[in-house]
């Protein structure tokens, strides 16, 4: 009884931590080492039933988080669909472990144009990011989601 309590146990642990690892997640870098010109990567993310039985896709969320190096500019990231967009989400601290506040739209499934801007500075060179990504249900549960790069600065 005892090692199957442990049993139970474990996989339990196991599924809270694969229910955590469903974002979707994107490494880039913006600008180039000659200027500190403002840049902008576009993604197109599809949102779709993948039959798994999460149901229908009602919303996608996403948060940047600007690597090193630091410099002046800043990273932001904004989804658009059908002619709306969401408040830019910027990742506010330079190089560190967090990602900048979530940034949402509920518009059903489909695709979603997702921007992650690199602001202008005086500053000369590259920025690296990290785009996490995921689409969900109306009751919060992971759906199907594709991605393809459409612009790469």
């Amino acid at each position: 009884m005892k090692n199957f309590f442990k049993s139970v146990m474990l996989i339990m642990g196991l599924m809270t931590v694969a229910d955590c690892v469903l974002a979707h997640s994107q490494t880039g870098s913006l600008g180039k080492k000659t200027t500190g010109a403002a840049a902008t990567d576009v993604y197109l993310i599809n949102c779709f039933d993948d039959e798994s039985g999460a149901g229908i896709p009602n919303k996608i969320f996403v948060h940047v988080k600007d690597n090193a190096p630091k410099l002046a500019s800043e990273i932001s990231v904004q989804i658009i669909k059908s002619g709306l967009a969401s408040v830019p989400s910027i990742d506010k601290v330079d190089a560190d472990a967090g990602y900048s506040p979530a940034a949402s739209l509920t518009k059903g499934a489909g695709d979603y144009t997702v921007l992650v801007n690199k602001s202008a500075t005086t500053a000369k060179g590259l920025e690296n990011y990290a785009l996490e990504f995921h689409c969900q249900s109306a009751s919060g549960v992971h759906t199907g989601t594709e991605w393809t790069m459409t612009q790469n600065q």
